[in-house]
């Protein structure tokens, strides 16, 4: 078993780790192996470029510049990023594709129904590092915080939270912890912290809400009924309660449907069904946000659900053996990433795939925030 990886003695965990814990096999080679794909989708590729563009027009609204500048400095980000992390050639999830969903969404929703909070004082501008400058040349103001080093608005707000800790018996304790901590020969306290970034924070009559963009290709009730159930946005909320002292009421979900519109609705002809649709209704319903407030307790719920995620985890860990949940193997976004990697035998191979150009580290960004 390898040694559990820490950072200054206390384990860290976050949203995307809790999540791959309803298969054991998966959070070893997740958190343990700490390798993950490294041939990432080109939706996932489209979304994240996507998300980039969303936060930094929001970012820039602090600055009182006009609709058109906000959009040239979302069009060059949108650029470089492409440049960076192309999807392949006739890929219809392409710069031009990103640039018209970004279009309609700022048409759409021009007038928002919220207020973007802001931090008490000005943090130092991520992109730049404080310099004001754009990173690579150097010479042009920084596209995210307009030459000014600084940003208010609360966007990809990183946070870091105490979760729980953990009591680690030295009767059951069979591993090392950390490479240079042979064994835990003692009991001993494991502190559990919950990490994360949240795409906004806004207030709504008053009342504060977590704010997320999620990219998708299908939207209908069943949609937002997962995202009803999903424990990410309440993770948030509950983090930003601890921070921040202050009642999450919370989140928004604003889903940007990222698929083409079908071939009827671009001709202006009828369906199979005989029926009509602009291309105006198709962008309506292709661009919508569902608010959702949190019952008593909830967040309550959620902290116990993780910490009796992450307990399990660390059993397995204690054990020497994380079982296979076979029924994760493949779903309703296909296999899973490890999928060849549990169906490899001898077992002993599966080390040699796990370290081969099929997957790459996985990387860890942790800023201990006060």
């Amino acid at each position: 078993m390898k040694p559990l990886s820490l950072v200054n003695g206390s384990l860290f965990v976050s949203s995307s780790f809790l999540d791959t814990l309803t298969c054991p096999r998966y959070s070893e080679y997740y958190k343990l192996d700490a390798r993950v794909s490294n041939g990432e989708g080109a939706g996932l590729r489209f979304g994240t470029h996507l998300h980039s563009a969303m936060s930094l027009s929001y970012r820039l609204r602090e600055y009182e510049l006009s609709r058109e500048e906000i959009d040239s400095r979302v069009s060059t980000l949108l650029q470089e990023v492409f440049a960076m992390e192309p999807n392949d050639e006739g890929d219809w999830r392409n710069l031009n594709w990103a640039m018209e969903i970004y279009q309609q969404h700022s048409r759409k929703f021009e007038f928002e129904s919220f207020e973007l909070m802001k931090y008490k004082e000005p943090k130092q501008c991520k992109n730049c590092k404080g310099e004001g400058l754009e990173p690579i040349a150097g010479v042009a103001d920084c596209l995210w915080c307009n030459g000014t080093g600084k940003t208010s608005i609360m966007s990809e707000v990183p946070f870091v939270v105490k979760l729980f800790d953990y009591e680690v018996k030295n009767n059951e304790w069979k591993y090392p912890i950390t490479g240079d901590n042979p064994e835990l020969d003692c009991e001993n306290l494991l502190p559990i912290y919950y990490h994360g970034f949240i795409d906004l924070l806004v207030s709504q009559n008053n009342l504060l809400f977590v704010f997320d963009w999620k990219s998708t290709s299908k939207l209908g009730q069943s949609y937002w009924d997962d995202k009803k159930a999903i424990a990410q946005p309440k993770g948030y909320s509950w983090a930003m309660e601890q921070l921040l002292g202050v009642k999450t009421h919370g989140y928004i979900i604003r889903a940007l449907r990222t698929l083409e519109p079908p071939q009827y609705v671009t001709n202006g002809t009828a369906n199979k069904k005989g029926e009509f649709k602009k291309i105006s209704d198709w962008w309506d319903e292709s661009l919508v946000e569902q608010r959702f407030d949190l019952g008593d307790g909830e967040l309550d719920e959620w902290r116990n659900n993780a910490i009796e995620q992450v307990e399990q985890f660390l059993w397995h860990y204690s054990r020497g053996y994380f079982p296979q949940n076979k029924s994760q193997c493949s779903g309703k976004y296909g296999k899973c990433q490890y999928f060849e990697v549990c169906h490899t035998f001898p077992t002993r191979d599966r080390e040699i795939l796990l370290n081969s150009e099929q997957f790459k580290n996985k990387q860890t960004n942790i800023k201990l925030i006060t």
